[in-house]
C-alpha cells in the first residue's frame, strides 16, 4: 500500500529529472515486466506489469499501463479477534507500530496453509497518459486508477516544462490530485482521503560542468490521515476496549530546496544541496 500512495510524487520527480536533460517524446515501445520477492518468513510479493507507448504524431505520444501488485502478510488480518484479542476477550499481542499480519498459516488471508503463499492484498492499477510538445514546451497528463480490497485511488497528474535560452534554462510546473476511498475490512465505515500536490522547479545550466536547481513543493492532505487499521487499547473500569486513533483531518506540507551539481569527470559528479521542510502540524 505504501507503493501506491507514493507513486504520484515519484512520477513527478522522474518527469522533472528527465525533462531537465531532454525534451524528446518517448519512442514506440512495449514493456512486459515481472518482479518478485520472497523471504524466509513466507512473505511473497509478485509484481507483473505491461506498458505500451505509441507516438501518434511528431508532437504527441500516448501511453497505457496495467499492473498487478500481489502481497502476502501485507496488512492486518480481516479477522480482528485473531489480531487484537484473546479468547477470553482480553487484549492479546498487537503490533501497534506496523499493524502487520503475522505469519501463522502462511500469510493466508485467503485461506492459505503454512509454506503456501495466499495473497492478503491484490492491487490492480490502470494508467493512461499523453505527452504533447508546444514549441520549446512539453505537457504531460496522466490518469491512474488503483483498487484493492480495502482501498481505491483515482489520481490525475499534470506536468508542464518550458525551455529558454537554447534549452539552458527550464521551468517545470506539476500538479497531482488524488481522490481516495478507505474502507478497512475490520471496520464498518468508509472515509475519504484527498491529496493535492503542487511542484514548481527551476533549472539553470551555468557552464558545461555546473547546474543549479531550485525545487519547491506544496502538499495538502485532507480526510482520513491516520492508519486505517491501527487501534488504541484503553482500560476503562477494568475492561479493555479498542478505539480508533484521532488525528486532525487536514495537514499542509511545504518544502523548498536548492542544489548545485558539478561534473568532475565523465563518470563522476559532486552534488551539494539544502532542503527545508515545514508543515501545519508544527514540524520543521
Amino acid at each position: 500500500m505504501r507503493l501506491k500512495r507514493s507513486f504520484p510524487i515519484l512520477l513527478i520527480f522522474f518527469n522533472f529529472t528527465a525533462l531537465t536533460y531532454a525534451q524528446l517524446l518517448p519512442p514506440n515501445e512495449t514493456q512486459v515486466n515481472f518482479s518478485g520477492y520472497f523471504d524466509s518468513f513466507n512473505v511473497t510479493v509478485l509484481y507483473p506489469s505491461i506498458a505500451i507507448t505509441k507516438r501518434v504524431s511528431e508532437s504527441t505520444s500516448l501511453t497505457g499501463r496495467y499492473l498487478v501488485d500481489m502481497i502476502t502478510a501485507a496488512s492486518i488480518r480481516s479477522n480482528n479477534k485473531s489480531s487484537s484479542t484473546t479468547n477470553s476477550g482480553k487484549l492479546g499481542k498487537v503490533d501497534a507500530v506496523t499493524a502487520a499480519s503475522g505469519i501463522a498459516g502462511g500469510g493466508g488471508g485467503n485461506g492459505g496453509h503454512s509454506g503456501q503463499p495466499a495473497f492478503d492484498e491484490v492491487r490492480h492499477e490502470l494508467n493512461f497518459g499523453a505527452a504533447h510538445t508546444f514549441g520549446n514546451g512539453l505537457f504531460t497528463l496522466d490518469g491512474l486508477y488503483s483498487t484493492e480490497s480495502d482501498y481505491t485511488s483515482s489520481t490525475l497528474i499534470g506536468n508542464y516544462t518550458q525551455y529558454f535560452a537554447e534549452n539552458n534554462t527550464s521551468i517545470q510546473l506539476g500538479v497531482v490530485r488524488s481522490w481516495d476511498k478507505v474502507f478497512p475490512k475490520t471496520k464498518n465505515w468508509k472515509k475519504d482521503k484527498n491529496v493535492l500536490t503542487i511542484n514548481a522547479n527551476f533549472s539553470q545550466i551555468l557552464s558545461t560542468r555546473l547546474i543549479f536547481q531550485f525545487l519547491s513543493t506544496y502538499t495538502e492532505n485532507s480526510g482520513l490521515l491516520s492508519d486505517n487499521y491501527k487501534l488504541v487499547p484503553i482500560t476503562i473500569n477494568g475492561t479493555d476496549s479498542l478505539f480508533d486513533p484521532v488525528h486532525p483531518d487536514l495537514r499542509i506540507r511545504r518544502a523548498a530546496a536548492v542544489s548545485l551539481k558539478y561534473r568532475l569527470t565523465d563518470k563522476s559528479s559532486l552534488q551539494v544541496g539544502y532542503r527545508y521542510y515545514w508543515d501545519s502540524w508544527d514540524l520543521n
